[in-house]
């Protein structure tokens, strides 16, 4: 019975690691952060706790059916139209809201504001972690219902428990004891949302877009272990290489859509390289270059990318004018013999990657494509079948 007890007492101090502030954390993967065992504002694990608005740093608690600021400043808090409402990334980012890794800065962190230390608030990669990297029951403590999430393989025995607290809405308590939100400290790139854990029964996601900043979500603050590597976000099959030293280069797995990349504190945005095809819509790159590679070739050098409000239209992007004008510009070397009986048309080299199209026709509004090819670096001369006549058209086109 004795070792028995001893080794229950080694459970124990595997899982808990106890901080200088008092505040208890679990390691649940390795290299990972250690979670909190509670929610602030809460003493044991399956209490709610306080209620925060996305970079709000007072909490608010529910009393008497109403919301109750923690400082006593508000004794009728409404869940509505807060200061980081409405505003862009870069609005959040010039008025000091977020820091260069677009996550919440120390002054504007709920963990940091009530447990000081090393507390923060998670960001969205230790979200989506902790969504891949652990088990997820359902189930009922002290009466709560909520998440236990527990370690795999070596931390098997390590977890914690979320309470499924609802949140705030308004002047209203939505859905406590059957949905969780909790926030992270990374936002979307769309007015009005941040990205968070949000649960109940049987589906658990990390973030979501439709999580609105005015409204009032649980914090879970993590400590230590920041993530050092970037990612696609809610891209799993992103493959990432490289290290910090010589840089990272990401690559989605997705060839359409919008992608955003994640740069985690610690890793420099300019040694980060996201290498797309031209079929993705828009990219999020937050600092790190874009890549825009065709059939194995690097043709970013050759496109003009529009970009508004820190986002790039990749599939928007239009070849530069010059280089289409240079096809068959004299003066850099392209030769351009419009004998009616033999004409010829040989175009300056071609670039790598981009694609080349020949049309011709009798009539300008009735040209057809004849031939087509992808640049290598030499020139090219498309054969014309349209000679003599009345009237003859020729011309090359040039896209990504």
């Amino acid at each position: 019975m004795k070792n028995l007890i001893m080794m229950s007492a080694v459970v124990i101090v595997c899982v808990f690691a106890t901080f200088a502030d008092s505040h208890e954390g679990v390691q649940l993967w390795e290299g990972g952060p250690y979670w909190a065992t509670t929610n602030i504002g809460a003493e044991e694990p399956w209490d709610y706790g306080y209620y925060f608005w996305w970079g709000d740093t007072i909490g608010y608690k529910r009393e008497n059916d109403a919301w109750v600021a923690n400082d006593g400043s508000s004794a009728n808090f409404s869940f509505k139209k807060v200061p980081t409402y409405l505003k862009t990334i870069g609005d959040l980012r010039n008025q000091g809201w977020i820091d260069a890794n677009d996550c919440l800065t120390t002054e504007h962190d709920a963990a940091q504001a009530h447990w000081g230390g090393g507390w923060r608030l998670p960001t969205y990669r230790e979200q989506s972690d902790l969504v891949a990297n652990c088990t997820w029951i359902w189930t009922t403590t002290n009466g709560v219902k909520g998440y236990i999430v527990r370690g795999k393989g070596d931390y098997a025995s390590k977890r914690i428990f979320l309470p499924a607290a609802g949140f705030g809405r308004e002047t209203s308590l939505t859905w406590a004891n059957t949905s969780g939100r909790y926030w992270s400290s990374s936002p979307v790139n769309t007015t009005g949302t941040a990205r968070g854990i949000t649960f109940a029964s049987g589906e658990h996601t990390a973030g979501n877009s439709d999580n609105g900043r005015s409204d009032g979500f649980s914090v879970r603050p993590v400590r230590g272990f920041v993530t050092s590597v970037p990612s696609v976000l809610e891209d799993p099959g992103a493959t990432i290489t490289g290290d910090a030293e010589i840089g990272y280069t990401v690559k989605p797995s997705v060839e359409s859509g919008a992608i955003e990349v994640s740069i985690p504190s610690g890793v420099d945005a300019e040694k980060v390289t996201i290498e797309v095809v031209p079929t993705i819509q828009q990219v999020v790159s937050h600092g790190a270059k874009i890549r825009v590679v065709k059939d194995g070739h690097d043709i970013t050098p050759y496109l003009d990318i529009p970009e508004s409000e820190g986002i790039q239209f990749i599939a928007s992007a239009t070849v530069k004018e010059k280089i289409v004008r240079e096809v068959l510009d004299e003066a850099n070397g392209a030769v351009v013999d419009l004998t009616p009986s033999m004409p010829s048309l040989i175009t300056v080299p071609t670039r790598p990657g981009l694609t080349y199209t020949f049309s011709e026709g009798t009539m300008l509004k009735g040209m057809t494509q004849k031939a087509q090819k992808v640049g290598d670096g030499k020139a090219w001369a498309p054969e014309i079948s349209v000679k003599g006549g009345t009237s003859a058209f020729y011309s090359i086109g040039v896209r990504k």
